[in-house]
């Protein structure tokens, strides 16, 4: 497998003494991706096309395909909405295969690259039906895009594939633990800044579909450490 190597605008860190934008779950779930699934802030040179689109974008290549997450964060701008087309994302799907290794089960081909466009916040119909156009129905099973949304408010992850769940299982368990939701309200403190990876991190080393999931919210609080973005909107290039 070739080396992976961030690109000049992934690389730069967002400023960790920032503090003045508020808190919101989408910055909170982003954080928790990274301290717990080994996720970093950034992404490859062949994806840069997706920092400009999201406000925090994340990638992993340690355990499974090699997966990007692109966030937006619709309770900091309610009007902000991910932008590009399916087309565009498979084809940057297709340019990551080079970072990705080649997985089989069972003789067929698995997911090598995934990737994953998740809108937090209030979310109407009319979008989620256009969020719903961003999934792959390709011949080409070694890379797959797909789309959520997460309402933090109502409890609910939207949701249109199951070849999502690993992505979906972790949001659903962050939106349950209330803690997320207490934090971004009352501006829990915590003690690790975040920075974008290093270079050294992202080299390589079933259900039924639904249309949304209510998690449960009734549980107490979970504490667990985290680290911090920076405060500018866009995290993973430059703002």
């Amino acid at each position: 497998m070739s080396e992976t190597i961030f690109s000049p605008s992934a690389a730069a860190s967002p400023d960790p003494a920032d503090q003045g934008q508020a808190e919101t779950f989408c910055r909170y779930l982003a954080r928790q991706f990274v301290a717990r699934k080994g996720f970093a802030v950034g992404t490859v040179p062949e994806a840069e096309r997706l920092i400009a689109a999201s406000d925090i974008v994340l990638t992993q290549n340690s355990d499974g395909p090699f997966t990007i997450l692109c966030l937006i964060d619709r309770e900091a701008n309610p009007i902000r909405t991910f932008d590009l087309s399916l087309a565009e994302l498979e084809s940057i799907g297709r340019d990551c295969l080079r970072h990705a290794g080649a997985a089989e089960i069972f003789g067929r081909p698995e997911i090598s690259v995934a990737i994953r466009v998740i809108e937090v916040g209030p979310t109407s119909e009319a979008r989620w039906e256009q969020l719903k156009a961003l999934t792959s129905n390709t011949p080409d099973a070694r890379y797959h895009v797909a789309a959520l949304a997460v309402d933090p408010a109502k409890g609910e992850v939207r949701w249109n594939t199951r070849l999502d769940r690993p992505e979906r299982t972790f949001i659903k368990s962050q939106v349950a633990s209330r803690f997320g939701r207490e934090l971004y309200r009352e501006g829990a403190s915590v003690d690790v800044y975040l920075r974008t990876g290093d270079v050294g991190s992202l080299v390589g080393s079933k259900e039924q579909n639904g249309v949304g999931d209510f998690v449960d919210l009734s549980g107490p609080p979970h504490r667990n450490d985290a680290h911090t973005l920076g405060a500018h909107g866009r995290i993973g290039g430059t703002s």
